[in-house]
């Protein structure tokens, strides 16, 4: 009886909603409204620039099978600001479900934002679909970054299997501009020449916006002085880097060096290494 009751038991699964919105009065950026509820958090430290911040906490510590998490942020016309992570997220092994994620990002007339959120750290049996859906108006700016790492080196951990899907869609005006789907079940794959090979740490960088094509050559100055895999492409409104490094810290430290020149401003405090 005992054994079949407990079989009845539906595992406690995590929930989180954000949804923030910016505008722009007095010559400067205000918070228009937040809504938080469930495992997300939505913190607006103090800063001394003209930009906010926003930290995105999740309370329950990670994100496992099952788990439902939805982050909406909109940047009203001509406000601009930066959204982060307070820490790096963390992806546990699932016994069963997908967890889920959906980002949906609109950026008004002459606004600007910049989504760099901490990598992702996925564990072995990990299992997760990530959809993020970028709207950027013709005369606005998007600077986006999604990072992994497929465990972690310093404490011996291995990845050979998960599930993990990506996909991105960015329109700039009614235009789909940028879209991407990105899938992983068999590690072991991706230790090839033209892939990972035996490094554990990616990431993606986009720009989008009105000409950032003319960007190129100043974003391949910067990834030439790096000690880490990197290269650069553009085409219309819209420009893209890729980075492959043995682990998070080289990752990141090389991220932290490309974006805070790039993006001609520090990054946030929380990224501190």
């Amino acid at each position: 009886m005992l054994d079949r009751a407990h079989r009845t038991i539906p595992i406690q699964r995590a929930k989180g909603r954000v949804r923030v919105g910016f505008t722009h009065k007095s010559s400067t950026t205000r918070l228009e409204n937040l809504h938080q509820s469930g495992c997300l958090k939505a913190l607006l430290p103090k800063v001394y620039n003209s930009s906010p911040e926003i930290v995105l906490v999740n309370t329950a510590g990670g994100i496992t099978g099952g788990d439902q998490l939805d982050i909406s942020c909109s940047i009203g016309p001509r406000a601009e600001a930066l959204a982060t992570t307070q820490t790096a997220e963390r992806l546990y092994r699932s016994i069963g479900d997908k967890a889920h994620l959906n980002v949906h990002l609109k950026i008004d007339h002459n606004a600007r934002f910049c989504w760099l959120p901490q990598e992702t750290i996925v564990f072995d049996g990990a299992r997760l679909s990530r959809r993020m859906n970028v709207e950027v108006a013709p005369s606005g700016s998007a600077l986006l970054l999604e990072s992994f790492m497929l465990g972690r080196k310093a404490m011996g951990e291995t990845v050979r299997q998960c599930d993990l899907s990506d996909q991105w869609r960015v329109y700039l005006g009614d235009k789909l501009v940028f879209a991407e789907a990105m899938k992983i079940r068999d590690v072991d794959r991706l230790c090839k020449g033209a892939a990972l090979m035996h490094h554990l740490a990616f990431a993606t960088f986009a720009l989008v916006e009105k000409d950032a094509q003319h960007k190129l050559n100043g974003l391949n100055s910067l990834l030439a002085g790096l000690d880490i895999r990197a290269a650069a492409s553009a085409w219309d409104d819209v420009l893209i880097a890729r980075f492959v490094a043995p682990d998070a810290f080289t990752l990141r430290r090389a991220l932290t060096a490309v974006l805070e020149q790039f993006n001609n401003q520090p990054l946030p405090r929380v990224w501190q290494l």
